[in-house]
């Protein structure tokens, strides 16, 4: 009986959905509002990460919202190209509000650093994935060749991120240039 209503069920959700994600504000509102609820619910704007075999029902939760919102856009791959309607808009708003909360987070209240996390969060996602889809969808013999690199690469990353500051431990180089030669040398490696 349950089961048979699941396609109506997935039908109503899915055109609820390509409702929200064609309304450039109501998406960024609605799915900020989403995170601020949670967030409101964990206490916190900042998401914490247990290092436990038994998983916390709040992270699983904050981290859920996410891939849910990601697998039904991928499931409604038709919608991407609204994702390009103010995206440059998004990413700039985006990029000013983490600005602002950089600055004042400490000086404002728990509240207002959720809502500003949440909506600088969403502006973002929207920002950059219509950035990517403007201008990130033109075959390129060079990004095939990183895409397809790049479950490699994160395989391996780790391990060499770990063997490399080991061997230069003890150059006399300023610590911001090591990070940096780290990365260089990791992307090298890996690619």
């Amino acid at each position: 009986m349950a089961f048979q209503k699941l396609p109506e069920l997935s039908k109503q959700i899915s055109n609820r959905f390509s409702w929200i994600i064609t309304k450039p504000i109501i998406r960024i509102l609605l799915f900020a509002g989403c995170m601020s609820a949670i967030s409101f619910w964990m206490g916190t704007y900042v998401m914490s990460h247990r290092f436990s075999f038994i998983p916390d029902v709040k992270i699983f939760i904050f981290y859920f919202f996410f891939y849910i919102i990601g697998w039904i856009l991928f499931k409604s791959k038709h919608l991407l190209d609204h994702l390009m309607r103010f995206d440059w808009v998004c990413f700039i708003s985006g990029l000013v509000l983490t600005c602002i909360h950089f600055l004042s987070m400490s000086s404002v209240s728990l509240e207002i650093n959720i809502l500003l996390n949440s909506i600088l969060v969403w502006l973002l996602i929207f920002g950059i994935t219509g950035l990517f889809m403007r201008y990130g969808s033109r075959y390129s013999k060079l990004m095939r060749y990183i895409l397809d690199a790049s479950y490699w690469v994160y395989l391996m990353h780790l391990f060499v991120t770990l063997i490399i500051p080991s061997f230069i431990v003890d150059w006399p180089l300023p610590a911001t240039l090591k990070p940096l030669f780290v990365l260089t040398s990791t992307e090298l490696i890996c690619f």
